[in-house]
């Protein structure tokens, strides 16, 4: 993974392209197209990544909601969803550390951030989402 830093903010912001990015190892520029302001940008992600033999899945956390797949092996790298301490959308890349489903069927997630686009970083994350890039098979 190559830290990407993000190129504008706020409503116009593309924290998304730049995990992208940082992921795949390629420009911002490449990826910008996929940020999430733009219309129908969750389907130009998919078609961005299908190019590449690749696809994004996410899971959102709920206080009652179960994993509905086999996590990722811990160490994996993600893209976690949150909420930053202004109450602004925004996604970083992680390491899961573990995901996992409780006896009461709560999630349990642990990840440790490894880059967040935003220069010099966002406090207080909230995390909402999780996001694998996975491997399409043929």
């Amino acid at each position: 993974m190559t830290p990407v830093f993000q190129t504008r903010f706020g409503a116009d912001g593309n924290c998304w392209p730049a995990c992208l990015a940082s992921l795949l190892e390629c420009t911002i520029e490449e990826v910008d197209h996929c940020a999430c302001h733009n219309e129908g940008w969750q389907e130009r992600t998919q078609e961005f990544l299908a190019k590449r033999g690749l696809f994004w899945i996410e899971i959102v956390f709920t206080q009652t909601g179960v994993l509905p797949f086999t996590s990722p092996p811990n160490g994996s790298l993600c893209i976690i969803g949150c909420v930053t301490a202004r109450k602004r959308p925004h996604v970083v890349v992680a390491r899961v550390v573990e995901i996992a489903a409780t006896f009461d069927g709560h999630p349990r997630h642990r990840y440790d951030v490894v880059h967040d686009p935003m220069p010099g970083g966002s406090s207080g994350i909230v995390v909402d989402a999780i996001m694998f890039i996975g491997k399409l098979f043929n």
